[in-house]
C-alpha cells in the first residue's frame, strides 16, 4: 500500500506543474521583426525633389508585431 504522503505530493505536483507548463508554452509565443533590408542609401537628388522608399517588415515570430515607433537616422 502506498502512503498518503505519496499521493499528496503527487497531487501538489500536478497542481503547480500545470500553470509553468502553459506558461513555458505561451513564453515561446513572441513577435520577432525581420528587414531584409535594414539600411538604404539614397544616390543625390536636386534639391526638392520628393523621394520614396519603402521597407518590408516581416514578422517571423508567432505572435502579432506592433510596431509603435520609428525613428530614422
Amino acid at each position: 500500500m502506498v502512503p498518503k504522503t505519496f499521493w499528496h505530493w503527487i497531487v501538489w505536483g500536478c497542481l503547480f506543474a500545470a500553470p509553468l507548463i502553459v506558461a513555458a508554452d505561451t513564453a515561446s509565443q513572441k513577435p520577432e521583426a525581420f528587414l531584409p533590408e535594414r539600411v538604404f542609401e539614397f544616390k543625390p537628388v536636386v534639391e526638392g525633389t520628393v523621394i520614396v522608399h519603402t521597407f518590408v517588415v516581416h514578422n517571423r515570430g508567432d505572435a502579432v508585431l506592433e510596431i509603435l515607433d520609428l525613428k530614422s537616422g
